[in-house]
C-alpha cells in the first residue's frame, strides 16, 4: 500500500496490510520466539480486549459506538421463551458487538468523564480531527504502520494522541503502566512513522480514563527524554528482528548457562 495517512480504510482492511506494528513488535520485548508465536497463532479477543474497543468507540467516535454495539437483553436461553427472545435479538442486531448493562454505562461515564476535561475535550473536539487514522510508511526499507487513535490541533499545535484506559490515572500509577506496557515505544513510532510520511511538527498526548468510578481522566504529555527511550528500544526490536528474518532463527530466553542472581530488596526481605 502507498505510504501515507488513510482514513477511509476499514479496520479488517488495515489489518492485511503489511507491515510492523507496535502490536507485534512489542512481543520481541519477551522474546522472539513469542513475536513468532503471537504472528503464527494470533490469540482471539478476550472479553477485556472486546470492551476496550468499545471504550475507545465511545470516546473517539461515538456515532460509530452507538450504531455498532448494542446492550444484550437479559433472557433465560434456556427457556423457549427465552431462545425465542435471543434468536430475534441476533438476527435483528447481527454483527454488532454485544455487550452487559454494565459495560454500556461504564463506557458511557468514561466517555462523559474524558469529554468534562478541560484539556481532554478541545483535544476531541477540535473541528480539523481525524480519529482511527491508519498509516503506512516505510523506515529503512522496511513497511511499518500503525491505527492512531487522534490527530487534532490545540492550543497552535498539532497533536497526536492515544486514549488510555486504566486502572489508576494519576501520574505515579500511570507512569508506571506506560513504561510496563511500552506505551513511549509506541508513541515513538507514530511520531517517527507522521515524520516519515509528512514532517511536520507535532506534539504526543495520552489521555488516560480510569475504567472505575469517578472515571478520573488526566492528560499527559510525555517528556522528550521518554519519547527517546521509547524511540531507542523499538529500533532495537527492529533490529532483533532483522537478525532473527536473516537468520531464520527465532530463540527465545538465553541458550547458554545463566547465573541467577535475586535483587537486593529481595536479598533485603530474606535477611529480615
Amino acid at each position: 500500500m502507498k505510504p501515507g495517512l488513510h482514513p477511509g480504510l476499514s479496520r479488517a482492511a488495515y489489518e492485511q496490510v503489511e507491515g510492523l506494528n507496535f502490536s507485534k513488535l512489542k512481543f520481541l520485548d519477551k522474546s522472539p520466539a513469542h513475536y513468532l508465536q503471537n504472528l503464527m497463532h494470533p490469540k482471539a479477543p478476550t472479553p477485556a480486549m472486546q470492551l476496550g474497543s468499545a471504550i475507545h468507540a465511545a470516546i473517539l467516535e461515538p456515532l460509530k459506538f452507538n450504531a455498532e454495539w448494542v446492550v444484550a437483553p437479559k433472557v433465560d436461553r434456556r427457556t423457549n421463551v427465552g431462545k425465542a427472545a435471543w434468536a430475534k435479538f441476533e438476527l435483528e442486531n447481527a454483527g454488532k458487538g454485544l455487550m452487559t448493562a454494565d459495560d454500556y454505562d461504564t463506557c458511557m461515564g468514561m466517555a462523559q468523564a474524558v469529554y468534562a476535561h478541560p484539556v481532554a475535550e478541545p483535544l476531541l473536539s477540535a473541528e480539523k480531527r481525524e480519529t482511527e487514522v491508519p498509516a503506512v510508511w516505510d523506515a529503512e526499507g522496511i513497511p511499518m504502520k500503525g491505527c492512531l487513535d487522534l490527530l487534532t490541533s490545540w492550543d497552535g499545535f498539532s497533536w497526536v494522541c492515544d486514549v488510555k484506559s486504566c486502572r489508576d490515572a494519576s501520574e505515579f500509577w500511570f507512569a508506571r503502566e506506560a513504561h510496563k506496557l511500552r506505551y513511549h515505544a509506541q508513541a515513538a513510532i507514530y511520531l517517527d512513522g507522521l515524520e516519515a510520511i509528512q514532517p511536520y511538527p507535532r506534539r504526543f498526548a495520552w489521555i488516560a480514563v480510569e475504567s472505575e468510578p469517578p472515571y478520573a481522566v488526566c492528560v499527559y504529555e510525555p517528556a522528550g527524554s521518554v519519547i527517546d527511550a521509547g524511540r531507542a528500544l523499538y529500533r532495537r526490536w527492529i533490529e532483533r528482528w532483522k537478525e532473527c528474518t536473516k537468520e531464520g532463527r527465532w530463540p527465545a530466553y538465553s541458550e547458554r548457562l545463566e547465573p541467577l542472581m535475586f535483587p537486593e530488596w529481595a536479598l533485603g526481605r530474606i535477611e529480615e
